[in-house]
């Protein structure tokens, strides 16, 4: 495309009717983008939490391990210590997969009010 060409067509060759349904469609699509950064923003901040959360927990497990004097303590040691590895990822992937959802389902009704107001009232 040459660097002077111009675009040509202007609101006003678009018929009012149509430019209202591209204006309120155009909306929909930046609502439902905002809505999914919005969670993914919120999501991130969660996650650093968690993975600050779960290299404490780490922590604790090592200082654990070496205060261990006996094959019996590093044992009952690792057990409890692994339960609640375990425990904490179980909660943190259930919480993550509920932000996904929660974004889903937002941008999903965001896009079926959009086709609902395109196509008039339900």
């Amino acid at each position: 495309m040459p660097e002077n060409a111009q675009i040509t067509s202007t609101k006003s060759d678009i018929p009012s009717g149509q430019q209202s349904r591209w204006t309120a469609r155009v909306t929909t699509i930046q609502q439902a983008q905002r809505a999914i950064a919005a969670e993914l923003i919120l999501g991130a901040t969660e996650m650093s939490k968690s993975m600050r959360t779960e290299a404490q927990l780490w922590s604790e497990l090592l200082s654990k391990l070496a205060e261990a004097h006996s094959v019996k303590n590093l044992a009952d040691t690792w057990g409890e210590c692994g339960r609640h590895q375990l425990d904490f990822a179980r909660r943190e992937t259930k919480r993550w997969f509920k932000h996904g959802l929660h974004a889903l389902e937002i941008a999903t009704g965001l896009l079926k009010g959009a086709k609902r107001d395109a196509t008039g009232p339900a």
